[in-house]
């Protein structure tokens, strides 16, 4: 087994699935429904929602273009499910000069399945072998959010 197929399966699809599942229900939609909107069938749907199989890249593409669901949200559980309303709005995140990379980016994990496995897997293994750094890296970013929101209730 390669070490993408190995990392993309430590994703707990099963807590995936439940995402999905959640998503679905909060827009009220019905297995019928997602099958008639995204042209998937209620089985592969279901296949997700079950944890048995990792979201295409298709489905997920139609979650956030249609929908604006987080995809960090689906695929960790970390963030709002929701990134902006339907009616659309501008991305909460500001990635300044690597805007465009990360449009990129996006554009082509949501339409090719194998750059998604690529992506996801590579992060797997990024998680793994740097996870004192990126603890390190948080608590700092953690501090210094509770330090400008210290500041602005002082400003009030």
């Amino acid at each position: 087994m390669s070490g993408n197929r190995k990392n993309i399966d430590s994703l707990k699809l099963t807590d995936i699935g439940i995402r999905l599942r959640c998503l679905r229900d909060t827009l009220n939609i019905t297995l019928e429904k997602m099958k008639e909107l995204t042209g998937i069938s209620r089985s592969y749907i279901s296949d997700f929602e079950r944890g048995r199989k990792l979201p295409s890249a298709r489905y997920l593409f139609y979650l956030i273009d249609d929908f604006g669901a987080d995809i960090n949200y689906i695929l960790t559980g970390r963030g709002e499910m929701f990134l902006r309303s339907k009616e659309g709005a501008e991305n909460r995140y500001d990635f300044g000069k690597y805007e465009e990379e990360i449009n990129d980016l996006l554009y082509h994990i949501t339409r090719i399945p194998n750059a998604l496995y690529a992506v996801l897997g590579y992060f797997s293994d990024y998680k793994v072998t740097k996870e004192r750094f990126i603890k390190h890296c948080l608590e700092k970013i953690d501090a210094k959010e509770k330090e400008n929101n210290t500041e602005e209730d002082k400003k009030e």
